[in-house]
């Protein structure tokens, strides 16, 4: 799934990085439930992303939790969160 639309994010970030007012490829993912292990989500940019933002939106407020990111490629972004975490993915 690439995210297509004109977003507050992608707006503040053309300005950013030198592309305003040119349209970017950009994956928002859904919450992600942690496995234990490397997950791949596939992220639709043909490409390997240039930025990836790993963001924990829920997790068991007792634990410490770790979300690591693996070699990102054209097709997945791989990242390792507990089972305790959930998380969000942008990539550009």
């Amino acid at each position: 799934m690439v995210n297509q639309a004109r977003t507050p994010l992608s707006v503040a970030l053309d300005s950013q990085i030198g592309v305003e007012g040119k349209d970017i490829d950009a994956f928002i993912s859904g919450r992600i439930a942690g496995t234990g292990s490397e997950a791949d989500t596939a992220h639709g940019l043909g490409r390997v992303p240039s930025i990836v933002i790993v963001y924990a939106v829920q997790k068991d407020i007792t634990t410490v939790f770790d979300l690591v990111e693996g070699t990102h490629d054209a097709t997945n972004i791989k990242v390792d969160a507990e089972t305790t975490v959930t998380y969000k993915i942008i990539a550009f």
